[in-house]
């Protein structure tokens, strides 16, 4: 069981490092703009719902300075 507990850590520990900060990135940069393949459907629903990671921008907020 402790060897199951320790295997399993070490698994989680080089997904982490070696590939989802190494390999991933590194396929994301070599597939280019197909990495960001989306099927039609899907294409349709965010043409027409327009969701973004970014959202709205804020209009910019102007303050009054009080005059005394």
């Amino acid at each position: 069981m402790q060897m199951f507990g320790v295997g399993s850590g070490l698994a989680i520990l080089i997904d982490a490092i070696a590939v989802r900060g190494f390999l991933v990135p590194a396929a994301m940069r070599l597939l280019g703009r197909s990495a960001w393949y989306a099927p039609p459907v899907l294409r349709r629903l965010h043409a027409r719902f327009g969701l973004s990671e970014g959202g709205t921008e804020a209009a910019p907020v102007t303050v009054m300075a009080e005059s005394s």
